[in-house]
Formats: structure tokens, sequence, C-alpha cells
């Protein structure tokens, strides 16, 4: 969906779109392992470098055993991490799952160096395990069980880093839905467009 919703400057910051695997890596990774090689190294240092050139790195999660998608927002301004999520009970299961990847996203930025980290001011600090997580209340909520997925994407096209820039309901989501298919169908990451044949269209 990032042709769809490119990284781009939002009302409170420059934005980045990260993908759901990248998410759930820093979940895994809580803690720095002895021995790394050095091209892995390099490769958390770059990432990391990629990320604090923005004030704002959006991560699309899930909580596993419930099979629900929210949204993690990393606000190096507001020094916070943002949970949007569109499923209130779910809260408290969510909490831990956003402790384990901050604990994983924070090995990558000791990766940077102290002297180019003073480069991006923006960042007051990159003690990510002791920033707020902050649950964002008055959000739209979904009111089926297969939903969340695409609320997460609604959410990361009208996050500003403050409140959401357009509203939305379920309604609208299930309306999305259908015309999700011919998105991704028509989208040109699709390997199948490779094959000559008309456009989807959904009215």
């Amino acid at each position: 969906m990032r042709g769809k919703i490119p990284n781009d400057d939002r009302r409170h910051g420059k934005i980045y779109l990260e993908n759901t695997k990248m998410a759930a890596t820093f979940q895994l990774k809580q803690t720095e392992e002895s021995g790394i090689y050095a091209q892995e190294t390099a490769q958390m240092r770059t990432i990391a470098l990629n990320y604090v050139k923005h004030h704002m790195i959006f991560l699309p999660m899930s909580v596993q055993k419930q099979n629900h998608w929210f949204l993690s927002v990393v606000d190096a301004k507001l020094r916070c991490i943002q949970v949007l999520n569109s499923h209130k009970p779910l809260a408290a299961n969510i909490v831990q799952v956003v402790r384990n990847m901050v604990a994983g996203l924070k090995c990558y930025f000791d990766h940077i160096d102290a002297d180019v980290k003073k480069e991006y001011s923006w960042w007051i600090d990159f003690k990510l395990n002791i920033w707020d997580i902050d649950m964002v209340e008055e959000l739209p909520q979904q009111d089926d069980r297969t939903s969340s997925g695409l609320f997460v994407l609604k959410y990361m096209e009208h996050w500003n880093g403050k409140r959401l820039e357009k509203g939305f309901t379920q309604n609208l989501i299930d309306q999305f839905r259908k015309k999700l298919a011919a998105i991704l169908v028509n989208s040109p990451l699709n390997e199948e467009n490779a094959i000559t044949r008309s456009p989807l269209r959904f009215s």
C-alpha cells in the first residue's frame, strides 16, 4: 500500500511507513545478541539511520492470538509511542506487544554513533524503552471481527501525529474492503500485471 499511501510530510512532521515484516522482527529482537556479525550490524544501522530522518515511524502490528491489527507510531517530537487501535477491549494485550517491539527497535538505534544522532535534533533522545505508550482515544472503532487491518490502513492514511485528518466509519470501511481488491490487482507491484489484461475496476 506504499504506492497508495506514500511516505510524506504530515501536519506534524515527516512520516515513514514501515511494513509488517519489520514490525514483527522488532518484536522478536528484544535484546542485543553477543557475537553479532558486522554485516548485520551495518544493516541495522542503515535501517535506523533511515528512520531518524523522519519525525514519525508508522508500524502496523498485530496481536497474533486474537488475529487483531493495530498501528504503532513512534513519535520523536512528542517522545512517545502512540497506539491507534480499533478495538478497545484488546488494549491490555496490545501494551505488552508494543513494549516488545520497542525493545527490539531500540537495539537498532543503539548502532547509531552519538555524533550522528546529534544531527537529528528533533529526536530528543533515543531511549525508546522509557518513552510513554499513549493509547490514542476517540478513534473510529470497528463493529465486526474482521476489519482491524482495514482500520490500520485508514489510520496510516489520515493520522497526522495528533489527530486523524479525515474521519471514517465502519460503513466506509466495508466499502473500502471491496475497492481494496481492485487496488491490489491494479498495483504496479502486482507481478501478475506482467500479463496483459484490462485493469480491474470497481464502482
